[in-house]
Parts: C-alpha cells; structure tokens; sequence
C-alpha cells in the first residue's frame, strides 16, 4: 500500500491524528485519481472525507516552477463518536470534457463546484495526461472552501500520562514519542501509551543505548536551531557544543556516523564541518 512516497506520507499522517482530529493534505491529483484505490480505501477505512478541493495546474506555478493540478484533501478520523456513514471517494467515474470522456474520482463528478478549472488533457513529456485547466482565482476558491462542513471539530483536553507507582512507573516527558526510549537515572524507559515502562536489557546493551540518546538530543538540539531559522555560525555552533558533551567512548563508537549524516543534510559548509569531527572521532 505504501509504495508510494504520497501514499507513505498520507497514511503516517492519518495514523498519527486522534480519533476526532482533522488533518488537511495537499497532494497531486493521482491520490484521487489512480486506477488502483488502495491507499484511497484505507484512508475512508480510517478516516471521514469532509470534503475536497482540486486546484489547477497553474496553482504553483509561481512559486514552484511547475504545472501540476493538486488535491486539497480534508479527512476527519474515525470515531466511535462520529457518524459511520460518510461521503464515497474510492472509486472512479467518467466525465465528459471537450476532450472528450475522463475517469476521475467520483467525489469531484458530483461535486463540480470543488474543481477550480475545467477537466480536460494538457501535453506532457509522457504524452495527453488529464488536468484542471485554468488559473487559480481567490473568489472562486473563497466559495469552494465555504462548501465544506462546518462545526466538525471538537476540542480535546490532553490528559497528563499516568504514573502507577506500584509498577515502577514515571509521567511520560513531552519529547518522548510512542514507542520511543528515554533514560530516567539510570534507567532505560519505553514510551507505551500515557506510561514509561522499564525495559530490562543487558548491562553492555544499556548502555550503548543510553549513548545513541545523548546523540539523539544532541541531534534534535541542531534541529530546532535549524528551525529558528540561525545564522550557520549559530548551528555551527550548537552543533560543536552538544557533540562535545556525549562521551567520547560513543563518539566513538556510534555517534560519527550518524552524525556524518546529519551534516551531510545541513549543506556544503555543516558538512565539511561535520566530516572534521567524525575524522577526530577515529583518530
């Protein structure tokens, strides 16, 4: 189902919404329009279409230098709160155009009024291929997006995670994500659920995990000085000092590579500098 890095992405995100929670997707027309409804299935499986809009082909052409007509996807996930029946989107229908019959999905043959532009076939490297033709027009995307239902979501009071003292549990903290690792003193912990739970695990294993942690805060440290938008001086810096601070043992051992990697995302000057750090890490 995922052989797709659109499909990939659009189930990840659906899996990680509560049930109740709206997510607004934005992806190429071949999501609704493909032949094979796999992914389409599993999303209504999972998940209420609220509604859909389609923008024309020159909708990022200013900014992205491309011509490509784009699906704005607006999905509800299930619960047992939310009504069972909902709007049908996996299959496909023909309509015609002026260059004659297309198949698309059927959610834009009964609702016209969501396509921004008119269907029909624009030239390709790759031959005719169909399109919404037209240009993006802020009034008549204003009218489409009034469409959509309204008074579909509902506020939701995030509980604390529990701690049950009997089975040597901890609050879980606000960075550690499900399925994730933390080191509480000394101590390996598993994020399940709203609860920490202690893994037992060799002395030797223990620790070479507790390191890759310090690489990992180490790592996502870099990130959110990338994400403030710093000057490279700045990540330049923030990199050196928590590279610094994890022993030099898993330096060592594990952390040049990964943080090799890391570098080598950053661009040409983190990288030139990410490799003299891994170089003296192996000295």
């Amino acid at each position: 189902m995922t052989r797709g890095i659109h499909d990939y992405f659009l189930a990840k995100s659906l899996d990680m919404v509560r049930p109740g929670g709206l997510i607004a997707l934005i992806t190429s027309r071949y999501t609704m329009d493909k032949q094979d409804s796999t992914v389409r299935r599993h999303l209504a499986d999972s998940s209420i279409l609220l509604g859909a809009i389609r923008l024309p082909n020159t909708a990022f052409q200013a900014n992205a230098g491309t011509d490509v007509t784009t699906d704005v996807l607006f999905l509800q996930k299930r619960s047992t709160k939310l009504p069972q029946e909902s709007e049908r989107w996996t299959e496909l229908a023909s309509v015609d155009t002026t260059d004659g019959r297309l198949q698309i999905n059927e959610y834009y043959v009964r609702h016209p009024e969501m396509m921004l532009g008119r269907m029909g076939l624009e030239s390709t490297q790759y031959g005719a291929a169909p399109a919404l033709i037209g240009e993006l027009d802020p009034d008549i995307l204003a009218k489409a997006v009034s469409n959509l239902p309204a008074s579909v979501y509902s506020s939701y009071e995030r509980q604390a995670p529990a701690h049950n003292a009997s089975e040597d549990q901890i609050p879980a903290g606000g960075t550690v994500k499900e399925g994730g690792l933390a080191d509480r003193d000394g101590q390996i912990f598993v994020r399940r659920g709203r609860e920490l739970k202690p893994l037992t695990l060799p002395a030797t294993t223990a620790a070479r995990v507790r390191g890759m942690l310090q690489v990992r805060d180490a790592v996502r440290e870099v990130f959110r000085t990338q994400l403030a938008e710093a000057s490279d001086e700045t990540i330049i810096l923030c990199m050196g000092r928590r590279w610094f601070r994890v022993p030099a043992e898993v330096r060592e051992r594990d952390g040049a590579w990964v943080w090799g990697r890391v570098c080598f995302g950053l661009g040409g000057l983190l990288l030139s500098f990410g490799l003299v750090l891994t170089a003296k890490t192996v000295e």
